[in-house]
């Protein structure tokens, strides 16, 4: 999960920051990986293949092979949990990340893990692995990427048009460098978290405030979000966040009622 303020857009560095910072949690004897994804320019794209590479080439994996689907796929997993996550998130409040992260980990677990992504997670991808691969010609026309070693110990990548026919056709997109530590330079590379109240459109804050100020207790606003009255409310002992909310709107409707120049 991601928030706004690290990346204001999907792109192709988030989807490979996602995928990275996953697998890292994978056991060690772990040597063979199968990514399936969707066809989109967000996830293939030439910096995953790279990616890819530079994985293989460290000897934390085997083998990375990337599957992406044809047309029509809605009937897969993933698919299936993100309607549970949209059902659940349809019938409870949340108003902040921590709120969010916990309805996500109630709704998925035993069956997956949700993981906050933050802004030293995310990295530029593209500029980083720029200095050491070259583009991967007619990545439109394959659906199917296998990266592994070749009979001399080089890290090659093979693709082919579908994952269940053809044959695999040999690509180099390897630059001749030497001695290029990309891990090493990451740090270098990672998003920072951005100032939401100078990114955010005027118009977009203005209804953060205004949702802020009637329905959500003034607790959980964010430092972030501008203020536009002072309201003062009683604390309330709730951990349901929907109570809160409406413990909230019951004090500012008793608070409009005894002033009479709200009512104006």
């Amino acid at each position: 999960m991601l928030e706004e303020r690290v990346c204001n857009t999907k792109n192709g560095d988030t989807t490979i920051s996602f995928v990275d910072h996953y697998i890292k949690k994978l056991p060690s004897w772990v040597r063979h990986i199968c990514l399936f994804m969707d066809n989109g320019a967000i996830n293939k794209n030439q910096f995953l293949i790279q990616w890819g590479m530079e994985l293989v080439e460290r000897y934390d994996y085997d083998t990375i092979r990337m599957c992406f689907f044809v047309p029509g796929h809605a009937k897969s997993d993933v698919d299936r949990l993100f309607s549970c996550i949209s059902h659940a998130f349809n019938n409870n409040d949340a108003f902040t990340i921590e709120h969010l992260v916990t309805l996500i980990k109630n709704t998925i677990e035993p069956t997956g893990t949700c993981f906050h992504v933050r802004s030293n997670d995310i990295v530029n991808w593209k500029n980083l692995l720029d200095k050491k691969y070259t583009a991967l010609k007619e990545i439109k026309r394959y659906r199917d990427f296998l990266i592994k070693r070749n009979s001399h110990g080089k890290v090659v990548v093979y693709c082919k048009e579908c994952c269940y026919q053809g044959e695999y056709r040999y690509q180099e997109i390897r630059k001749d460098v030497k001695n290029l530590n990309i891990r090493a330079e990451i740090k270098i590379f990672t998003y920072k978290a951005r100032s939401m109240s100078k990114e955010l459109s005027q118009e977009k804050l203005s209804d953060l405030v205004k949702m802020y100020d009637k329905f959500i207790d003034p607790v959980l606003r964010p430092e972030w979000l501008p203020a536009s009255q002072i309201i003062e409310i009683p604390p309330v002992n709730s951990s349901s966040s929907s109570e809160l909310a409406r413990q909230h709107r019951a004090a500012l409707k008793k608070r409009t009622k005894g002033n009479p120049l709200k009512k104006k």
